[in-house]
């Protein structure tokens, strides 16, 4: 893939008038998933037997609200599911960051043909509940375009959000009115929500091992009505993984079609897996893991 057919991608998930006017390719590939899921304006194709397959799944899978039985633990048998309901509460309830708190947690992200990189992502919360902080740090990358090293991270200061993005050799770069969100569980979190006040279609797909521990699956359809004008795009489809026995999301993952903007189809799939999580207190001492690693400018 060259530099031009990837940024082709990413004005295809967000138009370019609305991209920074030059933004570095790493900060665009690190931000993109964020973008897309905010807003999008792009032809859109039909996935055609692949849809049909998933409706066929989800219609045989989804147990209704009293439980059912699909799948079942590696030694054999069939584990009773819980309702749909009862997984939606408590993996809202897991996935809610306490306030005072400092969450830290190392995710592997993919986005096919694009990057795979993994790293630790640390999200600050005040007493009142408010987001303070977060700092992402990459720990390994193979992708394109894609040095070892990113340090990220957003704050307030002066009442201002301000993001940095630190590269070795590169140096900082300051963006003062920028706000970055942690995909994985800002988003999990509003979607399990949302699903309880029935303003997310959740259906229950049954149980899927990711990384050697059992989740549940959920599918939510619907994602991007309000923010497109009220009607779905085709091939767009966002999927949550949460654990069986903590409840805590696992997985996100988002699969979407369409056409960029030479006119060309594409397909795009976002994979993030939660290999660790911690909640923090939070102190001075414990503060300190969210500062950039490089002069802040």
């Amino acid at each position: 893939m060259t530099p031009d057919d990837l940024m082709d991608r990413l004005r295809a998930a967000d138009p370019a008038a609305r991209l920074d006017p030059a933004p570095p390719p790493e900060r665009a590939l690190v931000t993109a998933f964020r973008r897309r899921i905010a807003r999008r304006r792009v032809a859109r194709v039909s996935v055609g037997g692949g849809l049909v397959a998933l409706c066929a799944t989800v219609a045989i899978a989804v147990a209704p609200s009293g439980g059912g039985s699909v799948g079942g633990p590696p030694g054999g048998g069939e584990r009773p599911l819980p309702g749909v309901a009862r997984v939606i509460a408590q993996a809202a309830q897991a996935s809610e960051q306490p306030p005072g708190t400092i969450l830290r947690y190392t995710s592997e992200t993919e986005v096919r043909d694009m990057l795979r990189e993994v790293r630790t992502t640390w999200v600050r919360l005040g007493e009142d509940g408010r987001r303070l902080g977060m700092r992402m740090l990459r720990l390994e990358a193979d992708g394109e375009q894609m040095p070892d090293g990113l340090d990220h991270t957003w704050s307030i200061e002066n009442g201002r959000d301000v993001t940095r993005d630190y590269l070795p050799g590169r140096g900082t770069r300051t963006m003062r009115g920028a706000k970055s969100i942690p995909s994985i569980v800002t988003r999990a979190h509003e979607l399990l929500r949302r699903g309880q006040t029935g303003d997310r279609d959740i259906s229950f797909a049954g149980e899927e091992d990711v990384g050697g521990r059992r989740g549940y699956r959920l599918i939510v359809t619907d994602v991007y009505a309000e923010e497109e004008g009220g009607e779905p795009y085709e091939g767009d489809r966002t999927e949550l993984v949460v654990d069986v026995e903590t409840f805590r999301p696992l997985l996100l993952r988002v699969h979407s079609e369409g056409r960029d903007m030479r006119g060309r189809p594409f397909t795009y799939d976002y994979r993030e897996h939660v290999r660790a999580w911690t909640t923090l207190p939070d102190t001075p001492e414990n503060r300190l893991q969210l500062e950039l690693r490089g002069p802040t400018g």
